[in-house]
């Protein structure tokens, strides 16, 4: 089940994915749907993420971050989750980079720690 007070604590990063995938025991839509906002209330870092190659239609950044908001997500919180803070999660928050350059594009993941993906598909309760 996920506990979003504890991984705050640990500052562990976590991947948000889409609010509708994840085995049908992990909770009800609405419930995973508020997942961003209740790891938001936490403080824990947090990125919203679009696709993890299933088979299934990606949803835009804004899609997931409109559905977060909709959920109860603060809307600067939000669009945070898809800008600094993916950003900041794999370390690069502090980098301005120039999209045509050929250092735009890091050949390893300059993150220091692991990164916890989260596709809504544990329970949203906390314990």
């Amino acid at each position: 089940m996920l506990m979003p007070s504890r991984l705050a604590a640990e500052r562990a990063p976590v991947l948000v994915g889409r609010p509708d995938e994840g085995p049908v025991e992990s909770g009800t839509s609405q419930a995973r749907a508020q997942v961003p906002a209740r790891l938001q209330q936490a403080g824990g870092p947090f990125a919203l993420m679009s696709g993890d190659g299933n088979e299934r239609p990606r949803l835009s950044l804004l899609q997931l971050a409109a559905g977060a908001v909709s959920a109860g997500l603060p809307a600067d919180a939000a669009l945070a989750a898809v800008t600094i803070q993916p950003a900041r999660i794999l370390g690069i928050a502090d980098r301005q980079v120039d999209s045509t350059a050929s250092e735009a594009a890091p050949s390893s993941r300059p993150g220091s720690g692991p990164v916890i993906g989260f596709n809504h598909a544990q329970s949203s309760s906390e314990s």
